[in-house]
Order: structure tokens, then C-alpha cells, then sequence
């Protein structure tokens, strides 16, 4: 046996959108229609995923606490060898390091293509690309991202690990650099 870490949210009543997070990818299941019980592959993700939020516009955001790199690409595929490392007396900040490099957030929106002739938000292709990458890789602003919420043109921002909330207003900073 096996478990993965996998968010839900729904995009309409004829699919399921869901990140899988090991393998970094935003992934699409029919649950109606004509494509009942297929995948589909929406996108590869820059960082490992946490959570998932759709906005008014049917547009993905998705938090990411890291980038994906080789040392947690290789825990993922060998997950015994994780559970090892895991189980070694070592600070819990030390071993996120290891796996995960310097903590940070990562904040991107995701926008189906809207050249659909059926009712969902899809193109023939199935695709999804990546609208707006927000990124604090000092962590000075946002770290351990994990969940992010858009509304009225601000993002609400937050974390399992860490106690805050960041609000970070789209509208004053849509063409400035990421948030760092």
C-alpha cells in the first residue's frame, strides 16, 4: 500500500481538478460526459503543491511551499529512503532543508484555454498555462505557502506551518515583480 497527498476542488459538475502533489502536476478527471473516468494533464507545476483554489473567473491558483529539486524528486520516487531520513534524529528544520532548500512560497495562477465548444472551461486540448508566477524566494515575505485565495483582486495568503495571513493586492502590484 500506499498514500499520496492529493487536494480537490471542483471546476464544474463534469470534472474533478486535483494537484498531486509527489509529482507536481495539476491534473483533470471526468466524472460526466463523453470523457467520463479519463485524466487529463492540465499542467506541470514549478513547486510542490499544497493546496488549490478556483476564482470568480474560473482561473486555478495554487500555493507551492518549494521548488521541486532532485533531492525531493528522488524522496518521492523512493518513498522507503524519505521514511529513513525521516525517522533520523535530525530538527525538523534541517531535514525541510534537505528535501526542500531554503523555505519560500510560490503563488501561480493557472487559466484554462477558453476555446471550448462544450461547457466546460477546456480547450480540445485539455490544457491549462500559467498566467502569473509569484515568487519570494527569501522568504521574507511569504514562506511555506499553503494556501491562497483571490478575491476582489487580492490574494489571501497563508500557511499551515507558520501564523499569518498576507494579503497582497493584484490591482497595485500586478506589474511589479514578484513578492520579494
Amino acid at each position: 500500500t500506499f498514500s499520496i497527498s492529493i487536494s480537490f476542488m471542483f471546476l464544474d459538475s463534469t470534472n474533478l481538478t486535483f494537484l498531486l502533489a509527489p509529482s507536481s502536476r495539476l491534473l483533470r478527471y471526468w466524472i460526466a460526459g463523453d470523457k467520463v473516468g479519463d485524466t487529463q494533464l492540465l499542467a506541470m507545476l514549478p513547486g510542490y503543491p499544497d493546496n488549490v483554489r478556483v476564482n470568480m473567473a474560473g482561473d486555478v491558483w495554487v500555493a507551492m511551499h518549494c521548488r521541486r529539486n532532485v533531492i525531493s524528486m528522488l524522496s518521492a520516487e523512493f518513498p522507503t529512503l524519505r521514511r529513513a531520513f525521516l525517522q533520523l534524529p535530525i530538527p525538523f528544520k534541517y531535514l525541510y532543508r534537505i528535501f526542500n532548500g531554503k523555505p519560500h512560497g510560490i503563488l501561480a495562477k493557472y487559466t484554462f484555454n477558453h476555446v471550448s465548444t462544450t461547457t466546460t472551461n477546456v480547450d480540445s486540448h485539455g490544457g491549462a498555462h500559467m498566467t502569473l508566477l509569484l515568487e519570494d524566494t527569501h522568504g521574507s515575505v511569504v514562506k511555506y505557502a499553503s494556501e491562497v485565495d483571490e478575491r476582489d483582486g487580492q490574494l489571501w495568503i497563508g500557511s499551515v506551518l507558520l501564523p499569518y495571513i498576507v494579503v497582497y493586492d493584484l490591482h497595485t502590484t500586478h506589474s511589479s515583480p514578484p513578492l520579494t
